[in-house]
């Protein structure tokens, strides 16, 4: 063989070699197609593995696909639980029905979760393995309005998971007991919320209040939260049961307790303000430095609280 087309050979050898392991790029939306029983993606269960056609290339009349790394997964039509059988990377993940993902780690950090298509009374349910870096954006749906609208609807991310980079919250509400990955994530309300459904968690992580507010529900649950509240919005609790808050609240942020009982036993060091604008807000027994503690409409408590120049007033309620 000729030298020079021996190397010419090799060279382009060594080229396909490189580009079979060269990252994948972001693709388009693939659309799952869990049945697969028309020319549409009308979703249903199924299983999520690197090789069956169960993904349109688009909503309507697309072609069947398998998974692509990179790809936005868009999930609606008939809701169902999908195996994950594998791990994939993901540029983003849309649902829009009461899908249940289980199984298997999808790779999602920095990108966002978006379950708010899905309406205020879907639950949806992500116990796959949730990875990555970055954080994760939650625009989920559930109602965050002051009587939660009487509906349900929630996310709630029920797998082992080990993305690091913190959560942030930008619509609707995720289930407190969730599995918000690495210890040290921090959670960021601005715009979405929490809600405790039913078990009376002790949250641990530490909140921040974006500019656009944040809010907690319960469901005649006793959540405590024993990280610190900091940020620049405000924090509005709503429904019923009674929240219990242990850790500092600092930063400029403000809390609205708009029903039934919040209890504040940590420092207030905010230049923010505590409201009762309904149910009862109780103040015991720590420092409030130079707050303003404002009642109106509802029942604000002191108990032996140490002012430290906070301003109290009230223009409604006791």
């Amino acid at each position: 063989m000729n030298p020079s087309t021996s190397r010419f050979a090799l060279r382009n050898l060594l080229l396909a070699a490189a580009a079979s392991i060269a990252p994948l790029a972001h693709s388009a939306t693939l659309f799952w197609d869990g049945t697969s029983s028309t020319a549409n993606a009308d979703g249903g269960a199924g299983t999520w593995d690197v090789s069956t056609l169960v993904w349109d290339t688009l909503a309507t009349a697309g072609s069947d696909s398998a998974w692509v790394n990179g790809s936005d997964a868009s999930f609606a039509g008939t809701a169902g639980t999908v195996t994950v059988s594998g791990s994939f990377a993901l540029n983003s993940l849309s649902i829009s029905s009461g899908y249940t993902l289980t199984g298997g780690t999808l790779t999602i950090g920095g990108k966002t979760i978006t379950t708010s298509g899905a309406g205020n009374s879907a639950d949806i349910f992500i116990n796959s393995v949730l990875a990555g870096t970055g954080g994760i954006t939650l625009a989920a749906n559930g109602d965050t309005s002051a009587s939660g609208g009487g509906v349900g609807g929630s996310l709630k991310l029920g797998g082992a998971n080990t993305f690091t980079g913190g959560v942030t919250i930008t619509s609707g509400v995720v289930n407190l007991d969730s599995n918000f990955g690495d210890a040290s994530n921090t959670i960021t309300l601005n715009g979405g919320g929490l809600v405790d459904e039913s078990t009376s968690t002790t949250f641990t992580r530490n909140i921040i209040i974006g500019s656009s507010g944040g809010v907690i529900r319960t469901w005649g649950t006793a959540p405590t939260f024993t990280g610190t509240v900091s940020g620049t919005g405000t924090l509005r609790r709503t429904d019923y049961g009674t929240q219990n808050y242990t850790g500092n609240f600092t930063g400029s942020v403000s809390l609205n307790s708009q029903a039934q009982t919040t209890n504040l036993t940590g420092n207030w060091l905010s230049s923010g303000s505590a409201f009762a604008s309904g149910g009862t807000l109780n103040l015991r027994g720590q420092v409030y430095d130079g707050a303003a503690i404002v009642n109106t409409g509802g029942a604000l408590m002191l108990s032996s609280i140490n002012r430290n120049n906070a301003a109290i007033s009230a223009t409604g309620g006791s």
